[in-house]
């Protein structure tokens, strides 16, 4: 594994534990997808950005 995927992937664990400490239910959002609608809490949608994010980064360095 190269330095950056491995700086990429330290990055995303950060994240992940920042958003997950961060995480309650009383700030959820209505999020619109293709079919369907899904209420979560703003952090694990961040979450789920940044690591779309890194992924895409990823993939295209």
């Amino acid at each position: 594994m190269t330095k950056s995927k491995t700086i990429a992937l330290v990055m995303l664990g950060l994240m992940a534990v920042l958003c997950v400490i961060n995480r309650s239910l009383a700030d959820g959002v209505s999020v619109d997808v293709l079919f369907t609608t899904l209420k979560m809490s703003k952090s694990m949608l961040m979450l789920g950005c940044t690591a779309v994010g890194v992924v895409v980064g990823v993939l295209l360095k």
